[in-house]
């Protein structure tokens, strides 16, 4: 398994004397020595990492252009820098915009500052981009079926949307500086939820377009294909990518590959059409590596928030009683049964529950293969509670659940009784809210002013018009309870209004199980 990368944003190119430890050589004809220079980049902390993908893309870009002839386009090398220095600034206040106006479509906050620092090119700011939208669009999705797409300003568009469990989010980046034109897009695909096996797959893509008003330009693409192994611990077992890295030029009758460098079941391949002895093939090859194990490492980071925030498990708990209106010190049997939502197979793995309050969950905090039995022992005392949270763990991910016992007096109950000819029932789920019963075509509406006293109105037809209302009173014993009403009842017919004062008394018979 790779070193995992930690992902940060600072870095200030302008400090990069020195602070970079030499990197091993290769062959940029055959790739010879690449697994060392992957190595090398995976030991750097997340800062340094980030200043070598900026320092060698803005490298391999600026010399692409000039092998482009965008330099001639724009008039000499003088103008070329300041439209490629055009193009960075272009790109920061492009991701500035991401970071800031992305509200409702990607979370602001997954953006960290810093990435104003930043001095790479297209490809790094790809990166960047890619990097945090994927992990910030598994944030916003949240297992759910959703699609939505945002205008953020200058000239930036992020959507995102999850369907059957897979997550894309793509973002699109339009720019002018001066008289040449950028038009990049990235692309992420992660269906979170490992199958049977313990398997994820995940895919990054990204292009990158520069034209000069001749139609010089160069193009730029990034594929990396990643398949993720998860443990029974819902952990990162190991990953296999693979990644394709292309620099072309561009003229107005098509496109020349110069540099491609690609990862396979045999290794690193380079195809270098510039030959040796120029900066422009070993940063591209340098870049095209660093890509490869950052956006890797980015989209196993994105894939593994999906698995382990519940989306992909559904922890189904049952209970020999309560968990609520307990009496106290009764001991209740739990069985956590973990099921993968997108098959309805047991997910196996092991449950933990831990408590949170009064009174005690054994075991408590210890890992019990699933599906798992557990023992809740409710506090001593009547309206007292705990919470136990239980996280079910396997290869197909996490699952989640926090439950609450208590020993609450009963608020749920069967309603039954009346008056005179007048018959009412009703089921409420907690008798402090506003609840109703009917009978007799009549129905009977109580606003609570607390647990046992409150108000209530009397409406509907039975033979006439019936209005009116008044008072009632609640009393509860250990189990059940009964109500009294008090009020004055109006009939309207045609004969005229007839009002009568008088009481009505009711049965209250406890609920279990309310919905």
């Amino acid at each position: 398994m790779r070193r995992p990368l930690i992902l940060a944003l600072a870095v200030v190119i302008t400090a990069l004397a020195g602070c970079v430890p030499a990197e091993p050589t290769f062959d940029s004809e055959t790739g010879a020595g690449l697994d060392a220079v992957v190595e090398h980049f995976e030991s750097l902390d997340a800062d340094d990492q980030l200043a070598a993908v900026a320092t060698s893309d803005t490298r391999a870009e600026r010399e692409l252009w000039k092998l482009a002839g965008i330099d001639d386009a724009l008039g000499g090398e003088k103008p070329a820098d300041d439209a490629f220095g055009a193009m960075q600034r272009a790109l920061d206040d492009a991701v500035g915009s991401l970071r800031t106006g992305a509200d409702g479509t990607i979370a602001a906050a997954s953006f960290r500052d810093g990435f104003s620092d930043a001095q790479g090119a297209g490809n790094f700011a790809n990166m960047l981009t890619q990097s945090l939208g994927s992990e910030a669009g598994m944030g916003q999705t949240d297992g759910r079926d959703v699609t939505g797409s945002k205008d953020v300003g200058n000239g930036v568009t992020v959507t995102i949307s999850s369907s059957g469990g897979t997550v894309t989010v793509t973002i699109e980046i339009t720019t002018r500086f001066g008289d040449v034109e950028l038009r990049s897009k990235t692309e992420s695909v992660i269906n979170p939820c490992p199958d049977p096996q313990g398997k994820v797959h995940a895919e990054g893509t990204s292009t990158l377009f520069v034209s000069a008003p001749d139609g010089r330009g160069v193009a730029q693409e990034v594929t990396v294909k990643d398949d993720i192994e998860v443990n029974d611990d819902a952990k990162m077992a190991s990953s296999n990518y693979t990644f394709e890295v292309g620099y072309s030029t561009v003229t107005a009758t098509g496109a020349t590959k110069a540099v491609t460098v690609s990862s396979g079941p045999d290794g690193y391949q380079v195809d270098n059409t510039v030959g040796k002895g120029g900066s422009l093939a070993d940063e591209a090859i340098k870049t095209g590596v660093f890509l490869g194990a950052w956006i890797s490492d980015a989209l196993e980071k994105a894939a593994a928030r999906g698995w382990s925030d519940g989306r992909c498990i559904t922890l189904n708990l049952s209970y020999s009683d309560g968990p609520k209106g307990l009496d106290p010190d009764t001991k209740v049997t739990v069985t956590a049964s973990p099921v993968a939502k997108s098959d309805g197979r047991p997910a196996g793995g092991t449950v933990t529950a831990t408590l949170k309050g009064n009174r005690s969950i054994s075991p408590d905090g210890e890992k019990v293969k699933a599906d798992a039995t557990f023992t809740y022992t409710a506090p001593h005392e009547k309206d007292d509670s705990g919470t136990v949270h239980f996280e079910a763990r396997s290869k197909r991910g996490v699952g989640l659940a926090d439950v609450r016992f208590d020993t609450n007096r009963n608020k749920a109950f069967l309603i039954e009784g009346g008056g005179g000819d007048l018959s009412f029932s009703g089921q409420t789920c907690d008798i402090s809210n506003p609840f109703s019963i009917s009978g007799t075509g009549l129905t009977l509406s109580f606003t609570p002013k607390g647990l046992t006293a409150g108000s209530y109105t009397i409406s509907g037809f039975a033979g006439a018009t019936w209005s009116g209302g008044g008072s009632y009173d609640i009393t509860l014993k250990d189990k059940g309870g009964s109500m009294t009403t008090s009020g004055r009842h109006t009939v309207t017919s045609p004969a005229g209004k007839f009002t009568k004062a008088g009481k009505m008394t009711f049965t209250l018979t406890p609920v279990k199980k309310c919905t």
